[in-house]
């Protein structure tokens, strides 16, 4: 899945027909900031459980997908195993 700046360079070089798109960065200007906070749950031994949220805010140097602005929350849940090295 491309993120949003890897999509609307794909984008680009398919409506100019021009080489695909390379890894530098564009001209464009982009600021974007995450904060989050979570915590972590032992269920025995080897085994825990993740759960966290976060905020997300993005600004691009042109309009991406229609948008100049990306904001919105997230949440992350995870499974964790711990390795038993004996």
């Amino acid at each position: 899945m491309l993120g949003h700046r890897e999509a609307y360079v794909a984008r680009q070089a398919a409506a100019t027909h021009g080489p695909a798109p390379s890894r530098t960065p564009a001209k464009d200007s982009w600021f974007g900031l995450k904060a989050g906070v979570g915590t972590d749950w032992r269920l025995g031994q080897a085994f825990g459980l993740t759960l966290g949220g976060r905020y997300q805010w993005t600004e691009f140097g042109e309009d991406v997908g229609g948008q100049r602005i990306f904001n919105g929350l997230g949440a992350d849940l995870g499974l964790t195993y711990r390795f038993q090295y004996q």
